[in-house]
């Protein structure tokens, strides 16, 4: 139903679809078109998959913080300002996470090492992006310290912007 033609930017709050379904191919499609694709987790248990990525188990209780530990500062969605400064990445408080697990680039841990957000490997075009806690109260303060989820979602919906542009650059000899 949405306009995938005119879309750079796909957030996916709903169980994984099964490979072999449409949603999944349509998915999948999605990202090979150079677009960006956020996973966000669901209560819900699902066995589906995307490009190796499946969901786990919840972890924290939602009521006791757990610090970010490390995030990629270098490149990717959470990369340093222009002017080197890093981003209040470390200034979350994660309440609930879903674990994860497949063959991902991991953008943003907690003390525990355990990934919050990663990047998905297996794509050549587009990104595709798991992110295991939600913007709201209970799960994670993304939603009130904004720097760090508006940044986020800007560079994705940049980056998928990017293939949807008529306009390109190129060097010529």
């Amino acid at each position: 139903e949405i306009p995938r033609n005119d879309t750079a930017l796909l957030f996916w709050h709903a169980p994984l679809p099964e490979p072999g379904t449409t949603e999944h191919a349509l998915l999948r499609q999605f990202v090979e078109q150079g677009r960006s694709l956020v996973f966000l987790p669901g209560e819900e248990e699902s066995g589906g998959e995307f490009l190796g990525f499946r969901w786990e188990d919840w972890a924290g209780d939602g009521e006791n913080p757990r610090a970010v530990s490390w995030w990629r500062t270098d490149s990717g969605l959470l990369a340093n300002a222009r002017n080197g400064d890093p981003l209040p990445v470390g200034d979350l408080a994660l309440f609930r996470t879903r674990r994860f697990s497949g063959e991902t680039r991991s953008l943003v841990r907690t003390g525990e090492n355990e990934e919050v957000i990663s990047q998905l490997i297996g794509t050549s075009q587009g990104s595709a992006y798991a992110w295991g806690t939600l913007p709201r109260p209970g799960y994670s303060s993304l939603a009130t310290d904004g720097i760090a989820f508006f940044v986020m979602t800007q560079r994705a919906l940049a980056s998928g912007a990017s293939s949807l542009a008529r306009a390109r650059i190129r060097d010529t000899g």
